[in-house]
């Protein structure tokens, strides 16, 4: 598992409201332009959670954030 990670992460717990809005509009921004590109992967109806977790669980390795959609 070691070789198929990275750990990249913020603590935003510190952070006050201000610098909260700076760092959204700075992430919608990269967005928007093109430079920060998020990986999505599977995309689940909610209805089928139970099939998203077994397919987590059994799966060999994950690509993206998975994604429960809601209506």
């Amino acid at each position: 598992m070691v070789k198929e990670t990275s750990v990249i992460g913020v603590a935003l717990y510190s952070s006050t409201k201000e610098e909260f809005r700076q760092f959204a509009a700075a992430l919608q921004a990269g967005m928007e332009v093109g430079w920060l590109r998020p990986v999505i992967g599977p995309q689940y109806p909610l209805e089928k959670v139970a099939q998203a977790h077994e397919d987590i669980i059994h799966s060999s390795g994950a690509t993206g954030k998975m994604v429960l959609l809601t209506s």
